[in-house]
């Protein structure tokens, strides 16, 4: 019992460090594109990122970059390579966000925070009954996907028991409830038909469920106030 309490805690951890760790990247320019359960490591309590092999970079000559690219461990110059080589959709189609699914060419942070919602939904799965119920779509049938996803995350009061997780704790249920606000709510309303519909990404992120998800800490150590963000 004390190993499931355990990888609850994990995943506490996980969401807050890793959307720290996006907030950072993203700030200093860099969209990571392939957030998926393989590129997530737990050590010692610490999360790590890694595998930037498809990040991109949005400002080569934004102040902090360097920084960040030491600290979790990818090289600039690999990076600037494999972006000529990858398309609009690079990534691991299970943990895609849906307007990846969807073909949108045009990715921002939001998109990497989505990805993590379903990495952590596949590992709440795997915890309550020992697999997982996330299907990985195959390429041919992404528009299928993105719905199947709409159609998931529709319902707050049902997106866990759909994917057969009975037993969560109160406190991943409010992290996972934050992300979905985050990724698939404008003032309290679900726009997935919004998502299915724009050309263009018009989420918002907004500062205090930022906050919400980071903890205090983490969030005044690492958020600067990004393009197409909010305090409300």
């Amino acid at each position: 019992m004390s190993g499931i309490h355990s990888a609850y805690t994990d995943i506490t951890n996980v969401i807050s460090q890793t959307v720290a760790c996006l907030a950072e990247a993203a700030n200093a320019g860099v969209l990571h594109r392939d957030i998926s359960a393989g590129n997530i490591t737990i050590r010692d309590g610490q999360i790590r990122v890694i595998d930037w092999g498809c990040a991109k970079l949005l400002n080569t000559n934004l102040p902090g970059i360097k920084e960040v690219a030491s600290e979790w461990g990818f090289d600039l110059d690999e990076i600037k390579e494999n972006d000529k080589a990858c398309n609009g959709i690079i990534g691991t189609p299970a943990f895609m966000s849906i307007r990846v699914l969807l073909g949108h060419p045009t990715r921002c942070l939001i998109d990497d925070i989505e990805s993590l919602f379903y990495v952590v939904l596949q590992a709440l799965s795997y915890y309550s009954h020992g697999s997982s119920l996330f299907a990985e779509p195959q390429v041919s049938k992404n528009t299928l996907a993105a719905l199947a996803k709409v159609g998931l995350v529709a319902n707050r009061e049902s997106y866990l028991r759909i994917l057969g997780i009975e037993k969560c704790p109160d406190n991943v249920k409010v992290q996972l409830d934050t992300l979905r606000q985050l990724l698939f709510c404008r003032d309290n309303q679900f726009i997935g038909g919004e998502l299915i519909e724009n050309q263009s990404e018009t989420r918002i992120i907004y500062l205090n469920l930022m906050r919400r998800l980071m903890g205090n800490e983490l969030f005044e150590r690492v958020c600067r106030v990004p393009a197409g963000s909010s305090n409300a």
